[in-house]
């Protein structure tokens, strides 16, 4: 521990104390509680599984960013300094787990694999990897055995989706779950409301959830409450009177208010809000970090949702499609690398949400308006661009990112005709072609001239029976059009406008 506080730095501030719980909580999800009677524990067993857990609660929340890399750091010097359970060369000490034969074991075996299907909706898929599979373990561990846990890690690690799919996969009979989004504006008042809501009358001042079921509330930003002038953040003083006296207090009555069967689980992202909580709040949670995945993570999660989205479509499109998650990883190194946030640019910010969204995009093709990999090629380009370029202030900066972008389509693309790929108008939408169901087709749009008829169209019928907007449509006009109604289309689309 104490090599650790002066060597090495947590993505949050943690006590020693919680560390120490860490490793108790951790041996208490994977040693057996019973034993049977006459037979001796396997002290190999034990011993390598107590490493485990040690490993985890140590080294589980080091800090990994653009700088340094403490994980990398604490793994070199566990396998120095401790060398009575060896691990296998290759990877890191948390690249492993303990099977029953205390041999040391990589996660990738224990990666579920992943079918696509088409009909399920595409804020919902949730591609297993090594670093999913690993954090679930733990998590369904400490749901099982009531100990509260939080991922800590920037935006668009996938801290959020990882958490609500385990809490979605829960036995709905013997347990339920209640998120709860934390804001800037919240107080402990308003977020009181919030708890009551999915809790009923036991008896007396005695409260918990439906039946015999168990609540899990997960807190996701956690950090984000206003701090007051007492330097306290108020919602998180009442979350944290329910853990340590079991219950909060009615205002009317002034009693305090038995809350049974509950537990917390908790997402931050330590570079918004407060940054941190209070220690009091924090030493009850077990906390890991969730780090960016790696390359070969993410490709092999975007691959397999591009591949199972091309099934049906032409055998040159289906060949098409590591070269799509490919180039789309690459032109998202590329941006992340280049145009770094400032105070100017402070909404450049690239995580796995953007390459998210060129996959979203991807996947709107459908087989019969999309027929030769040319048509592909220009949904990723048009995707890539709304994206990206979309949200660069500079014209100096979309400049640079057009020829990134190019060279990128000539490395993945170079067997295609790139006079036909690179063609202009790049321009997409679903208000002009119509599939068999008479649903709106996402497709390109042919030239500026139909586009402008269509919209005509459709601003004439506005104007019939709404008050009259007397617009000129010009080019790029109607880009803006397309690009809002683009984000208008998508489930769960947001835009953000950001100018003069």
């Amino acid at each position: 521990l104490e090599h650790c506080r002066r060597n090495f730095r947590t993505i949050v501030p943690l006590v020693p104390m919680n560390i120490a719980g860490t490793v108790c909580k951790i041996l208490e999800g994977i040693i057996p509680s019973e034993n049977v009677r006459g037979q001796k524990p396997d002290k190999k067993l034990l011993e390598a599984q107590f490493v485990f857990a040690c490993v985890w609660a140590l080294g589980g929340a080091m800090l990994v960013d653009k700088v340094v890399d403490f994980r990398l750091q604490f793994h070199k010097w566990w396998i120095s300094e401790w060398k009575e359970v060896l691990y296998p060369e290759g990877g890191l000490v948390f690249d492993y787990y303990v099977n029953d034969e205390a041999q040391m074991t990589p996660w990738t075996d224990k990666v579920e694999g992943y079918g696509y299907n088409p009909s399920e909706a595409f804020a919902n898929i949730f591609v297993p990897s090594v670093d999913s599979t690993r954090l679930s373990y733990f998590l369904n561990s400490f749901i099982k055995n009531k100990h509260y846990c939080m991922f800590v890690g920037n935006a668009g690690t996938g801290k959020t989706a990882l958490m609500r799919e385990n809490l979605k996969n829960l036995d709905a009979e013997a347990w339920t779950f209640s998120t709860v989004n934390m804001n800037n504006f919240m107080d402990a008042p308003a977020l009181q409301v919030i708890l009551e809501q999915p809790l009923e009358k036991k008896s007396g001042v005695r409260f918990g959830p439906p039946g015999a079921r168990r609540l899990v509330y997960f807190f996701d930003d956690i950090n984000m409450p206003f701090v007051d002038k007492y330097d306290t953040q108020t919602p998180i003083e009442l979350a944290r009177q329910n853990i340590d006296y079991r219950g909060w207090y009615d205002k009317n009555k002034i009693v305090l208010k038995e809350v049974l069967n509950c537990q917390y689980m908790a997402a931050m992202n330590p570079t918004a809000g407060s940054f941190n909580i209070t220690p009091r709040m924090q030493r009850h949670f077990v906390t890991f970090a969730v780090q960016m995945p790696s390359k070969d993570a993410v490709r092999s999660m975007f691959s397999q949702i591009i591949d199972g989205h091309l099934m049906e479509f032409d055998n040159d499109i289906q060949k098409k499609a590591a070269a799509l998650a490919d180039a789309s990883i690459e032109i998202h190194s590329l941006v992340a690398n280049t145009f770094l946030p400032s105070a100017v640019k402070f909404h450049y910010q690239w995580n796995l949400r953007e390459l998210s969204n060129i996959c979203q995009g991807i996947c709107r093709a459908i087989p019969e308006f999309y027929t030769n990999p040319v048509t592909m090629a220009r949904l990723w380009i048009h995707e890539c661009e709304r994206i990206f370029s979309d949200r660069m202030v500079a014209q100096a900066d979309i400049t640079k990112f057009d020829e990134m972008r190019v060279l990128v389509t000539k490395k993945y693309f170079s067997d295609l005709e790139m006079e036909q790929v690179e063609a202009r108008p790049v321009s997409y939408n679903a208000f002009q072609q119509f599939d068999n169901n008479d649903e709106g087709a996402y497709c390109a749009c042919a030239s500026y001239e139909k586009l402008n008829k269509t919209l005509v169209e459709k601003l004439a019928e506005h104007n019939e029976s709404n008050p009259v907007m007397d617009l000129v449509l010009f080019n790029q006009a109607m880009d803006h059009v397309t690009r809002i109604t683009r984000i208008l289309n998508l489930p769960r689309g947001n835009a953000m406008l950001v100018g003069v």
